[in-house]
């Protein structure tokens, strides 16, 4: 594990600015009728000082006992803060606001102007703004993995809703059981007479998705069906089409595994084009609970994930890193999912 740095304190960028704590204090809080009187070549040095430390003044915390202001930071990668009730991440915010509330925090939603991508960043001009909060929930699907190793890096404390692996192996999260639930699924499919399972993920690498594959090919070969390298189709689901979906039916497969609702979809709609029914003539499983709204109402063999009980585990795991022994990190939990038979896989017609 690498070595934690402390938070930053003024000390540190008055050191480095080559100036007084006074001075810095002046600048970094805004003052700007005493920071005229500091020469634009002393700002300049200390911003660059801020910047590079990684350093934010936090004024309230001086004022609260044990330096605690009692407030939890919130921050998403991607724009994912819900506008409607069946988001994907609503469950989780649920969860982070009722434990939150349950233990008498409050919650800072840091939500960051994106860039060109529709990326946000946690160090806007090199400041951790998280640093207002006694520490830190984070989600996304696509976070900036050099930000996360950086955050965990500066000894700030916080916790990720997903597994995230870095090489230092220093992350604290809190994670779905996709790998069981996965195997579960595939279970049920193979005590169905299915034999021929194919796997359609995402081209992009992911936790959430080799934790998938391998339930996959786990409970695969605890059966002595080991999974051939055809059976795995990385693709996209807008590449997803009859011409495919034959191709897969031609060699011997009956039922398909979707990584996600997408796939679910695109796999629907070839087989559709194909002239084929699902369930009676074609099996699918989704991996996992919807994310958006249209496929809400298809009752898929799926798995539910525990999203708003995950949101308050990372607020439990969260305040116990706070008063917790540094030495106990990382911190690790993984919740089951539960397995919802749905109406989409059938008992296969090849015997």
């Amino acid at each position: 594990m690498s070595e934690v740095r402390t938070r930053p304190k003024i000390a540190d960028v008055a050191r480095l600015a080559k100036t007084s704590e006074a001075a810095v204090s002046v600048v970094v809080n805004g003052r700007v009728g005493a920071s005229a009187r500091i020469s634009q070549q002393t700002q300049a040095r200390i911003w660059d000082a801020v910047r590079e430390l990684g350093y934010t003044a936090n004024p309230a915390a001086k004022s609260l006992a044990g330096g605690r202001n009692r407030i939890i930071g919130v921050f998403t990668f991607e724009a994912t803060f819900p506008i409607e009730s069946r988001d994907f991440y609503y469950p989780f915010l649920i969860g982070v606001e009722a434990e939150a509330a349950a233990q008498g925090y409050d919650l800072l939603l840091i939500a960051s102007a994106a860039d060109a991508t529709g990326r946000r960043s946690l160090y806007r001009n090199g400041v951790n703004r998280l640093h207002l909060a006694d520490g830190g929930i984070l989600l996304g699907r696509h976070p900036d993995r050099a930000e996360i190793r950086t955050l965990a890096a500066e000894g700030f404390p916080y916790v990720f809703i997903g597994r995230r692996d870095t090489p230092e192996n220093n992350i604290s999260y809190i994670a779905a059981g996709y790998e069981d639930a996965t195997a579960q699924i595939i279970g049920h499919m193979l005590a169905l007479g299915h034999r021929r399972i194919a796997y359609f993920r995402t081209t992009q690498e992911a936790e959430s998705s080799t934790d998938r594959e391998g339930g996959y090919h786990r409970m695969m070969q605890m059966h002595a069906l080991a999974a051939s390298p055809e059976l795995i189709c990385r693709t996209e689901p807008a590449q997803v089409d009859s011409a495919l979906f034959k191709h897969y039916l031609a060699i011997g497969v009956t039922a398909f595994l979707a990584e996600d609702n997408s796939f679910g979809e695109a796999l629907l709609a070839a087989g559709e084009q194909a002239g084929l029914r699902c369930p009676q003539d074609f099996s699918i499983a989704v991996l996992g609970n919807s994310v958006s709204f249209v496929e809400v109402l298809r009752d898929w063999t799926s798995f539910e994930m525990p999203r708003a009980a995950m949101g308050r585990e990372a607020v439990t795991v969260l305040l116990r890193m706070l008063d917790g022994d540094a030495a106990a990190l990382p911190y690790r939990v993984t919740l089951p999912c539960a397995f919802h038979a749905g109406s989409t896989v059938a008992a296969s017609s090849i015997r």
